[in-house]
């Protein structure tokens, strides 16, 4: 029998079109019916290229299909089903019967010794709870990420710390931020993925600049500055912030001007924070 391809790799979440299309193409041309657990969970990924895209019909097509095949007994067709499921009720602004998947999801991987997926539920169980609530969730994950023999599993790592980190900064709680923000800095390091990083570092100066430790914040924003030859909108703009709060405000001008230019067209801030932008260009005169 031909090996089936390791569909998870093949995702590409910034393109869920061309994520679909590959999807599609293994189930039109690899014989998925001969391993049924093979094509279920594959068909919860094909779904989540729908619910990506905020079509929502088509994905709950896709998992009613799904849900009518599953059997009785714990399995990784039956974790990935309620995680999809969940995805799609979160998405779609129903909280609580995301919940309700989520846990029935927790549940089964748990049962079925399936680390990677655990991680990702207790994760999603973090985004549909309350601050102090996912603090405790975002931990569960960490922790057992940590743990966890599964490389897959540890890959979540760096998102977790990152989600963690900003938990905690949101109840102002920004020692315990910064610890768990250096802590991501040093895991995406030893990954070598400096992207992932650059974030990070941004991260840990941002919680800085919160603490009143402006100098210091500064000079790693300048860092990012330098190491990165496309430094973007956010990084200019707390360069500015930093120099404001430094009273140097002439200096800053040119940095807020960058940051305006680089985020005037940013659909999060124009929809849900729009005075920062006014604010940007104001500052940059």
């Amino acid at each position: 029998m031909q090996e089936l391809p390791d569909f998870d790799t093949l995702w590409n979440y910034a393109d869920p079109v061309a994520t679909e299309l590959k999807f599609r193409h293994i189930l039109d041309t690899e014989p998925t019916l001969t391993d049924l657990s093979y094509h279920l969970q594959l068909l919860t990924q094909l779904a989540r290229t729908y619910s990506l895209r905020r079509m929502f019909d088509e994905s709950q097509n896709i998992l009613d299909e799904v849900r009518s095949a599953l059997g009785d007994e714990p399995s990784p067709e039956q974790v990935r089903y309620y995680l999809e499921q969940g995805r799609v009720y979160n998405s779609s602004g129903d909280k609580p019967r995301a919940r309700e998947e989520f846990e029935k999801a927790l549940a089964m991987s748990e049962s079925v010794s399936a680390d990677f997926h655990t991680v990702d539920t207790l994760h999603m169980l973090a985004i549909v709870s309350k601050p102090d609530e996912a603090i405790e969730w975002n931990k569960r994950a960490m922790l057992k990420a940590e743990s966890s023999p599964d490389e897959r599993a540890q890959s979540w790592l760096g998102s977790l710390y990152n989600n963690l980190g900003w938990s905690y900064y949101g109840k102002k709680d920004f020692a315990a931020a910064l610890d768990i923000f250096r802590k991501g800095l040093d895991w995406q390091l030893a990954k070598g993925r400096v992207k992932q990083a650059s974030i990070a570092k941004w991260s840990v100066a941002r919680t800085l600049r919160a603490m009143g430790k402006v100098e210091d914040a500064l000079d790693l924003q300048l860092e990012l500055e330098q190491e990165n030859k496309d430094s973007d909108g956010y990084n200019y703009e707390e360069i500015a912030e930093c120099l404001v709060e430094l009273n140097r405000k002439e200096e800053a001008k040119p940095y807020f001007a960058r940051a305006y230019d680089a985020l005037k067209d940013d659909l999060y801030l124009k929809s849900s924070e729009p005075e920062r932008l006014k604010r940007l260009e104001k500052l940059s005169r």
